[in-house]
């Protein structure tokens, strides 16, 4: 602000000053945080989207009604090019705007439960399982995860990931019909997914481990059964199995009747086309009798 004299002279000006290094420094970490949420969408594994409607929907709409209009007025506002990629299309950009209902099959049964899960379960869903068919016929199988964004008790916008699990379940098919088709052989033929739950339990299995397959199959094997591993641990067998991708030595366990079994058991990590370790195969034979 400059002050003049009688002759319209400037005489002296007077300044204002303020320190605004604090909405400097939250500026600049605003905007660190913008391209390490940025970065993040772009180069992750998994497709990152987000969806949102033509308009805010009330929480208390009808769950009938929100999946329907989900399903002819939700857009994809925002991906990356993973997304894209699952569509043929090299750019995250070549998808904005499109129309849910061009990406997904909303009349299809199985996706409007999908939905319908998804809000009556609070907005939100959790490595829920999908299934979409090419124009070929070819079934991809994918695995979801979602949760609406609530704020004053309107649902706003719907982020969500979305994996592609087909090699995955093609494995554990072939896994599951090599059991199937082993079923008369004497040795115990099991296969796991990476956490050791229970994918395949042939007849073998039955007869040592006393447990029927349909009581076994989708749990954790240390649920029923408990090895104790002879000169190592079960550290020792799932590092050197992470490492080698082979595991073989000797174990025993008590069953229930009070009997001590003794196996020679051998383990070994399944793979998909793109060398990715899917699922572990399990050969356990018994050789109690000869203890």
């Amino acid at each position: 602000l400059f002050l003049f004299d009688e002759n319209n002279i400037t005489s002296h000006g007077i300044g204002f000053a303020q320190d605004v290094t604090d909405l400097q420094e939250a500026v600049n970490t605003l905007k660190a945080t913008e391209q390490r949420y940025a970065a993040f969408i772009k180069h992750s594994t998994e497709a990152i989207w987000r969806f949102e409607a033509d308009k805010p929907l009330p929480v208390t709409m009808a769950c009938d009604e929100m999946v329907e209009y989900l399903g002819t007025h939700a857009y994809l506002a925002e991906c990356n090019d993973k997304m894209a990629e699952y569509y043929g299309l090299a750019d995250a950009s070549d998808l904005l705007g499109c129309p849910l209902s061009e990406l997904l099959n909303v009349s299809d049964p199985r996706n409007k439960r999908f939905f319908t899960y998804f809000v009556t379960n609070g907005f939100r869903l959790t490595n829920f399982e999908s299934s979409e068919v090419d124009e070929h016929g070819n079934i991809s199988y994918f695995l979801n995860n979602l949760v609406g964004i609530v704020e004053d008790g309107m649902l706003l916008r719907v982020w969500g990931t979305h994996r592609n699990i087909t090699r995955q379940r093609e494995a554990e098919e072939k896994l599951r019909n090599l059991a199937q088709a082993m079923q008369n052989v004497s040795d115990v033929i099991i296969s796991t997914d990476l956490n050791f739950n229970i994918l395949a339990w042939n007849k073998a299995a039955e007869q040592v481990y006393e447990i029927e397959v349909d009581v076994v199959l989708g749990k954790p094997i240390r649920q029923f059964i408990h090895h104790e591993y002879i000169n190592c641990t079960r550290e020792d067998v799932v590092a050197q199995l992470d490492a080698n991708d082979f595991w073989e030595g000797l174990v025993y366990f008590d069953r229930n009747d009070g009997r001590r079994i003794y196996l020679t058991m051998s383990w070994f990590c399944v793979k998909n086309d793109a060398g990715e370790k899917i699922a572990y195969g399990g050969i356990h034979k018994g050789i109690t009798d000869r203890r």
